[in-house]
């Protein structure tokens, strides 16, 4: 894939395949794309060409222009964050599998259900930059 647009629309049918529910935002000054899944349950994805702001934490984040072709890991004290260059995208989509099943594995798949329509309905309407995204079919 040579695009950002290429791999957003890769990633959005691969995850939908997988039974995701996507929100997407197209960020309004920079070529960024953000992917939120499951309402954020399974966390968030940032598909851009550069390095993002160091106050904004994404879990995922697959980079055009990475000077590594591994997948890197940081952990910014919240959380732990992870970087992919565009050739290790089935990489982050098997680790985005894996995290779900471990959020399902400790919940219950009945309860993660509930968790979902809980953030669906109680977070989104309250977060101003999510409020713009787009839920993708």
């Amino acid at each position: 894939m040579r695009n950002i647009q290429q791999m957003v629309n890769y990633l959005q049918k691969k995850l939908i395949e997988h039974g995701f529910t996507i929100q997407r935002l197209d960020a309004e000054t920079t070529k960024s794309v953000y992917l939120k899944l499951d309402y954020g349950l399974c966390n968030s994805i940032r598909i851009s060409d550069h390095t993002g702001k160091k106050e904004f934490a994404y879990r995922f984040n697959i980079l055009r222009q990475m000077p590594s072709k591994s997948c890197q890991f940081f952990d910014n004290g919240r959380f732990p964050r992870y970087f992919y260059s565009f050739d290790m995208v089935d990489k982050m989509i098997e680790d985005i599998l894996k995290r779900r099943s471990q959020q399902i594995q400790r919940y219950g798949k009945k309860l993660y259900l509930a968790f979902q329509e809980k953030e669906k309905t109680e977070r989104n309407g309250n977060n101003r930059f999510w409020n713009k995204a787009k839920l993708v079919n």
